[in-house]
């Protein structure tokens, strides 16, 4: 039994927690004013424990503690990649959801007071990003996903909509937890190029698209892309989603990090693709938290 006194039901590990749905069978849902293709831009503001070992600027080398390189490269996202971020991004009038770790919200005021200027939302993603929910049961998870809740809603007067774990990383519990938690939608799910509803024992909640190939990790750590590439990448994915998008409107939720995107040689290429991106009048450039709202109203 789980802390709330109702069963938490585990479905086999061979089976996923949604059902299969073929994008060419669906109701044709336009976006609001007809758009084709939604975007979203998700920056990932997160804290790490010092001295664990984590996404290393040389992978494969040796885990040394302190790890000085691999900490302050990932650091440098709190201390000057997210307000370099927040100026450009605000300045070419896109607002972004971020997806936050609990403990920057103490750790770092003057993040969470410019984040707040700018009128982004706010994805819960976790305590911090060294703590996965891997070996949790029901009930311990249960009590994180409300210690994380409870500490967004303290430092921020709001409960967030969305929930992304650190490394991406849910339990066969997690969707059923962040429903009865009062969550909306969740981002771990990147197998769709449109929202969809879990399938749940009680309540709703929903997976919002939120890619794992247009990410910048991905772009920039495991692939070796430069910025131009990766601009490229950006224009060509949402290219191909605006040419399929009469018949089936889809999203794009993009994946930043202020320690990776907010460098000086290679914010300028994010901004230009998204200054592109935007000049589309068939593209809705919007949030996440807008991108659910509308599904839930739309949506089933």
């Amino acid at each position: 039994m789980t802390a709330a006194g109702e069963n938490i039901v585990l479905t086999s590990e061979f089976d996923a927690p949604y059902a299969y749905s073929a994008i060419t069978e669906r109701p044709h849902r336009p976006f609001p004013g007809g758009a084709r293709v939604a975007v979203w831009v998700g920056v990932n503001v997160e804290a790490y424990a010092f001295g664990q070992q984590a996404l290393s600027v040389a992978p494969h080398g040796p885990f040394i503690p302190p790890d000085a390189m691999s900490y302050s490269w990932r650091d440098y996202g709190s201390r000057v990649g997210i307000f370099r971020m927040l100026e450009a991004m605000n300045a070419a009038g896109i607002r972004g959801s971020a997806i936050t770790n609990a403990e920057v919200l103490h750790r770092y005021p003057p993040v969470v007071e410019a984040i707040r200027a700018a009128g982004w939302d706010w994805v819960a993603h976790g305590r911090n990003n060294s703590i996965l929910q891997t070996s949790m049961d029901p009930d311990a998870e249960r009590a994180y996903v409300a210690e994380v809740t409870a500490t967004f809603t303290e430092v921020l007067g709001l409960a967030p909509r969305g929930w992304l774990g650190p490394a991406r990383v849910a339990t066969l519990a997690t969707n059923q937890l962040l429903a009865d938690a009062g969550y909306s939608y969740a981002l771990e799910w990147n197998c769709d190029d449109q929202p969809f509803d879990f399938d749940l024992e009680r309540g709703r909640l929903v997976s919002v698209p939120y890619s794992t190939e247009v990410n910048d990790i991905i772009a920039f750590v495991f692939r070796g892309s430069s910025g131009a590439e990766f601009r490229q990448l950006v224009l060509d994915h949402v290219g191909t989603l605006r040419a399929q998008g009469e018949r089936w409107p889809s999203v794009l939720g993009l994946s930043v990090h202020p320690f990776l995107c907010g460098q000086p040689a290679k914010l300028p290429y994010l901004m230009e693709a998204l200054a592109e991106v935007a000049a589309h009048p068939d593209v809705w450039m919007t949030t996440s938290d807008e991108i659910a709202a509308w599904y839930r109203e739309e949506g089933r």
